[in-house]
């Protein structure tokens, strides 16, 4: 099979995890503000069956590679195949646009560690740019941000926090005996589409930011970032400075898995 961009740091596991979660149909009333292709809740059987594959697939190249020396490499050529045949699939039931959005989905939100930590701690410098910050935390944001609170309280504030955990623990399953055992109180899935929900919320008002402000506007909303996640005991690196202040969504950018189109193919 030939391969194609799987970043080196990527794990099957993480993609699996992704495939999964389209399925869930406990929670579709919330898929809108995961960010999820649209209509992708219309095919939650497919989704389920396309994860159900990869999972089938990924355990049978476990078998067949066991004795191989090199694991990494092993581990590397395992991600490739099963997941640039689930998104192919994907791209043959739901179009070549739906796989795309999907991998990128995928990749920012649980493939990329960096990138979802990015968004997890930008998400909590912005709740504490609103008009009443906690003291212990409080950095005065830059003139240029002080307009944009308003909007950017709507996306990230507590009160939206709050509301989806509430909901969450409406519709999720109860936690198991083995959740429970690991000291959760929430469903573990639950608990991943929390988390990625609160992100997909924090990339809105980091849009806003990126469309409304000039780049050397953007530059001091980066550097007051980083002085309020060094106050919040967060480490300031991990926002990768202006990296998400930007209109285009994270990772729409990378180089797709996905095969490219035979010559002619549109």
């Amino acid at each position: 099979m030939t391969t194609h961009a799987i970043g080196a740091t990527e794990q099957v596991l993480d993609w699996l995890k992704a495939l999964s979660l389209p399925s869930l149909q406990w929670a579709k009333e919330l898929f809108p503000i995961l960010g999820l292709p649209e209509g992708m809740s219309q095919h939650s059987e497919f989704m389920a069956s396309v994860h159900d594959q990869a999972q089938a697939d990924y355990d049978a190249l476990l078998l067949e590679t066991a004795r191989a020396a090199d694991k990494e490499g092993r581990n590397r050529l395992i991600t490739e195949a099963v997941v640039t045949k689930a998104l192919q699939r994907i791209e043959n039931q739901l179009g070549r646009d739906t796989a795309a959005s999907f991998e990128r989905w995928a990749r920012c939100h649980l493939v990329s560690r960096a990138t979802k930590n990015a968004l997890t701690f930008w998400g909590m410098v912005l709740r504490h740019a609103t008009p009443e910050p906690p003291p212990f935390a409080s950095v005065p944001p830059p003139p240029a941000l002080v307009p944009l609170l308003p909007e950017i309280a709507r996306q990230v504030d507590g009160g939206r926090v709050d509301w989806l955990d509430a909901e969450l623990r409406r519709l999720a399953p109860p936690v198991s005996q083995e959740e429970r055992k690991l000291g959760l109180d929430m469903n573990s899935d639950a608990l991943v589409l929390e988390q990625i929900a609160l992100n997909e919320l924090t990339i809105k008002a980091l849009r806003e930011i990126a469309l409304h402000l000039a780049p050397g506007e953007r530059a001091a909303v980066a550097g007051w970032a980083h002085a309020q996640a060094e106050a919040l005991n967060l480490p300031g690196k991990v926002l990768c400075g202006e990296t998400y202040l930007r209109a285009e969504p994270p990772c729409a950018d990378w180089p797709s898995a996905l095969p490219p189109y035979p010559s002619g193919r549109h």
